[in-house]
């Protein structure tokens, strides 16, 4: 028999035999008394939100030699992603066959287009206006606001003419349990063909009574792709971006520890929360 590939193939799932697989037959679930022992519960674990990470695969080409501008935006926006919106349901389109006096109809499905061409991510702002500087810096590479002509910041040469290729960037987006590592990711979507499609201003309006923090949203134009490489993808970059610490090793190269480590003969340096990033 063909082996089957779901949406969640190689990465969390319930519905197919292997590993992973549930098998729901003969339980009450919701329908009437749970068996709620040990070897049991597992079926009844429920999805819980709020657990996701964004990761930056490439970048447009054009700002490749700005390499330390590019290395402090990818981990400033990876590190300080606080939501995406914009993924939509997958409708299944449908036509009718109209038949008789009544005019009853017979419908048959037609079309599965994927809606998802939009995502927006939400950023903390900081002082000095990073999230807003890099994101003014992208876009007016492809269109200069004064004279709409794409500049790339006068990069373009014979190797480096204005296209998509060079001026689009991609990312992908996983989502976890709250474990946040590769045994538990749910859902893993890739993004290509990105591109802002604004440069945040409007937190810069001024009211005299109003003193509170900046999240800056930015929304991107993009192509939306799911299957099984990205599922891999998606476990493999989370080996590597996960939160490798426990509350019992916190310590930060921030705390003079200089005092106590004398005493000891140990440093806490180093041993501070860490997120590693690729």
């Amino acid at each position: 028999m063909a082996d089957i590939f779901t949406s969640q193939t190689g990465i969390r799932g319930q519905m197919f035999t292997g590993t992973n697989g549930t098998d729901y037959a003969g339980d009450n679930l919701f329908a009437g008394m749970w068996h709620l022992g040990q070897e049991n519960l597992s079926k009844f674990d429920p999805y819980i939100k709020g657990y996701a990470f964004w990761i930056w695969t490439a970048f447009p080409k054009f700002l490749s030699v700005d390499s330390e501008f590019l290395s402090r935006f990818k981990a400033l926006t990876e590190r300080n992603f606080k939501s995406l919106s914009g993924l939509s349901d997958l409708s299944l389109d449908s036509d009718a066959i109209t038949h008789g006096f009544a005019g009853n109809e017979l419908n048959v499905p037609t079309n599965l287009k994927k809606d998802i061409t939009t995502i927006t991510m939400k950023h903390q702002e900081l002082a000095g206006s990073p999230i807003r500087e890099s994101i003014q810096h992208w876009v007016t590479g492809i269109r200069d606001p004064e004279t709409g002509l794409a500049t790339y910041h006068g990069r373009m040469t014979d190797s480096m003419r204005y296209s998509l290729m060079n001026h689009t960037a991609e990312g992908i987006y996983i989502v976890t349990d709250p474990s946040a590592t590769k045994l538990g990711i749910e859902f893993a979507a890739y993004f290509t063909n990105m591109y802002p499609t604004k440069i945040p201003m409007d937190h810069l309006n001024f009211d005299q009574t109003d003193h509170g923090l900046s999240e800056i949203d930015v929304e991107y134009r993009c192509n939306f792709h799911q299957g099984t490489l990205i599922n891999t993808l998606a476990s493999s970059l989370m080996e590597k971006y996960i939160i490798s610490r426990r509350y019992g090793d916190y310590g930060s190269a921030e705390i003079d520890v200089s005092k106590e480590s004398s005493k000891t003969g140990e440093s806490l340096n180093g041993f501070g929360p860490e997120v590693i990033a690729i």
